[in-house]
């Protein structure tokens, strides 16, 4: 697959297949299986919901190039649940973290609790494909 563009950083940016998508989200989920079975709020997430005015906040941070996204947990026991922690990112690729209040952002809207259940990066099953 042939790269669409390069991003600041000199990175390729690749659009990749439904299929390919479909096949690492699956991936995560029977890693996960595997290791701890997924249940609503307990354990790993399958997904993260971000609302298009939390990227803007992002997007309006003064040298914003890009977003870095941290994993995190709220606890450090297994029952925590798993929190994304994003902040803009400047050219040279270091976190824009400055002032009093820096550009931090904890989007904990995780899934399952906001999940797609028809979408395929959460069925695994592609369109044309059902049985």
């Amino acid at each position: 697959m042939e790269p669409e563009n390069k991003n600041p950083f000199g990175k390729y940016l690749v659009k990749i297949p439904l299929a390919e998508a479909v096949d690492l989200t699956q991936n995560w989920v029977e890693y996960t299986n595997l290791n701890k079975p997924l249940q609503p709020h307990d354990g790993a997430k399958r997904a993260f919901k971000v609302s298009k005015d939390d990227i803007m906040a992002l997007l309006n941070e003064k040298g914003f190039c890009g977003i870095r996204i941290y994993i995190g947990k709220d606890t450090a026991t297994a029952s925590g649940d798993m929190r994304l922690v994003l902040v803009a990112v400047n050219e040279a690729g270091d976190d824009i973290i400055v002032g009093e209040n820096p550009g931090v952002y904890d989007f904990s809207m995780p899934c399952p609790s906001t999940c797609d259940l028809t979408s395929p990066l959460y069925t695994g099953i592609l369109p044309g494909d059902e049985e």
